[in-house]
């Protein structure tokens, strides 16, 4: 019988490291937008300053710049954008006049077309894969092919004014849309493009949502107020609201499916966690400065929030297993009130970029071990033939911190697992093992 070997020994764990700094002094321009292509590797960046604004394509494995795409100096202006993964094409709205969305082939790194129409700021696009298409809100949704990127469809419903956000539910094909000015959210059918239901929400301004597409569930924050609520996306029904929870306006709430939480950021230093299984709110996370933004790294199960302070900015790392701050790390030389913020799953790193600092930050994702002698009762090495036989729920991580086995069965097998060292948690136990098969 194969026999498992495991050291019992309390973890150091230091995972943030600063790869590179990229100084955009050169371009006398200030990073804001990021957006990472990942079938080639490359970072689209938005620097933003009249008038000499511009896109840059970063090649991720070396850092280089491969190409400059300039942009009219009218857009002088933040943007949201989306990646079509199947066209290869970067779709990207400029929320001033002349009010176009412009279309980026990411294979060729250049403009193939602009289209007319005003977009919401800041996240008012969304991609349906199902259907090849582009949804856009304002006081409208505007629906383009993706495949003539041509507009195809206005949805309008007046008096309400549909903007802030829009979202695809990839189980029911449905898009929903929050609003202004009313406590509306509008639910589309994407078969048809037409508008099947209006949902009250009683919050203010409706301005953020988060979908959880394993349980049918959409959460909304506020533009303004401290009520939020959750919306049932197979019913289309009001389901639960908060009286207590206000929701950040530029900041998007993120969802966890590897948890299944939903972390919301609101107020000034708070960030709110909710159990998705009984939507209760489970913790709330005090980070020092203001969320500018926050990015879930999936493949090490932490979320990487970036907050303000006077005169410099704080990267706080979130172990979203027990919702604990792990690290902190000082970045940048002066405070703003967003950032640019993405990840790249292929080399495990974060990218931020800080409009004031006019620098790009490359933040490694790793885990470095260290072990710290403590004085044990008792023997610290034990050999069981599978010492997880009557674990009722285990979490079993890799040495990078990515989750490879979750099981909630009596008895767990570990056949499939290679030869190697390993982390486990296991139930509610907030130790951690190295394990040696």
């Amino acid at each position: 019988m194969k026999k498992i070997l495991f050291l019992i020994l309390p973890l150091v764990v230091n995972s943030q490291i600063i790869d590179t700094v990229i100084r955009f002094n050169n371009f006398n321009n200030e990073p804001a937008d990021l957006f990472y292509i990942p079938e080639e590797n490359k970072l689209y960046i938005n620097l933003f300053r009249y008038p000499e604004r511009k896109f840059l394509v970063m090649d991720c494995s070396t850092y280089q710049i491969k190409k400059i795409i300039p942009i009219p100096a009218i857009y002088d202006a933040d943007v949201c954008g989306v990646y079509n993964w199947k066209r290869n094409k970067l779709y990207c709205a400029f929320s001033i006049s002349p009010e176009s969305v412009a279309i980026f082939d990411t294979k060729k790194d250049s403009i193939i077309k602009w289209i007319s129409i005003y977009l919401d700021y800041p996240w008012g696009m969304c991609y349906n894969s199902k259907d090849d298409k582009i949804y856009g809100v304002d006081t409208s949704v505007t629906v383009i092919d993706c495949e003539t990127d041509s507009i195809i469809k206005i949805i309008r419903y007046p008096p309400y004014w549909f903007s802030n956000f829009v979202l695809w539910d990839s189980i029911g094909n449905k898009i929903y849309c929050g609003s202004v000015y009313s406590d509306i959210v509008g639910v589309i059918e994407c078969g048809n493009d037409s508008l099947i239901k209006i949902i009250p929400t009683y919050i203010s301004g409706p301005c953020q949502g988060v979908y959880n597409y394993i349980q049918g569930k959409l959460y909304v924050t506020p533009t303004w107020g401290w009520r939020s609520a959750v919306i049932c996306t197979r019913g289309d029904s009001l389901i639960r609201i908060y009286d207590n929870l206000p929701g950040a306006w530029f900041i998007r709430s993120i969802y966890n499916k590897n948890e299944n939480k939903v972390y919301i950021p609101g107020g000034l230093r708070d960030l709110t966690v909710i159990d998705c299984e009984t939507d209760s709110i489970i913790k709330e996370i005090n980070i020092s400065g203001v969320i500018a933004n926050m990015y879930l790294a999936e493949w090490s199960n932490r979320l990487y929030v970036v907050t303000t302070m006077v005169d410099y900015n704080i990267l706080s790392v979130i172990d979203c297993g027990n919702d604990s701050i792990i690290s902190q790390l000082k970045f940048g030389r002066l405070a703003w009130d967003q950032y640019g913020m993405t990840g790249n799953p292929n080399t495990h790193q974060i990218y931020i970029a800080d409009q004031h600092d006019s620098s790009l930050y490359v933040i490694r994702d790793t885990i470095i071990l260290s072990l710290k002698e403590n004085n044990f009762k008792g023997n610290k090495i034990k050999i069981s033939s599978n010492f997880l036989e009557n674990s009722k729920e285990i979490k079993i991580y890799d040495i990078l911190g990515k989750l490879i086995l979750r099981d909630k069965k009596d008895k767990v097998s570990l056949k499939r697992l290679k030869k190697g060292v390993y982390i486990i948690k296991i139930g509610k136990q907030k130790e951690k093992f190295i394990v040696i098969k």
